[in-house]
């Protein structure tokens, strides 16, 4: 019979690691969207703020709210609405369509470093989010 033995000290830095991955509570502000291979830079102010099962927003002229849940390396959004306030730049209007895109087609993640990368398109495309301070 063959017994694992872990050590309180291994415990916690197993958890501590597992949360890191997934720590996605705060605000994330938009860096870069589009194509992986060659990511447009965000024309308007957009973020995001996850709060314990609650995502809000901006991606562009419309702010944004609903609910998102992490599945393994899955990102779900579910419930998102947006206002519906007219917005005169063009760029702005067309980043706010790709990323509210991208949320509702997420199909997987990443939190590197101070970096959260949200894959959609099939992972053709990314949503590059960086924390807020």
């Amino acid at each position: 019979m063959l017994r694992f033995f872990f050590s309180p000290l291994a415990c916690l830095l197993l958890l501590t690691a597992c949360q890191g991955r997934n720590d996605l509570s705060g605000t994330w502000r938009l860096q870069a969207y589009g194509a992986v291979s060659n990511p447009t830079p965000a024309q308007a102010e957009a973020y995001l703020t996850f709060d314990q099962g609650n995502v809000s927003g901006k991606a562009g002229c419309n702010t944004f709210s609903g609910q998102y849940r992490v599945m393994g390396n899955k990102l779900l959004f579910s419930n998102l609405f947006t206002t519906l306030i007219a917005c005169l730049d063009e760029n702005a209007m067309q980043q706010e369509s790709l990323v509210l895109s991208g949320l509702n087609n997420a199909a997987g993640f990443t939190v590197q470093g101070e970096n959260l990368i949200i894959y959609y398109d099939h992972g053709k495309s990314a949503l590059l989010f960086q924390r807020a301070p």
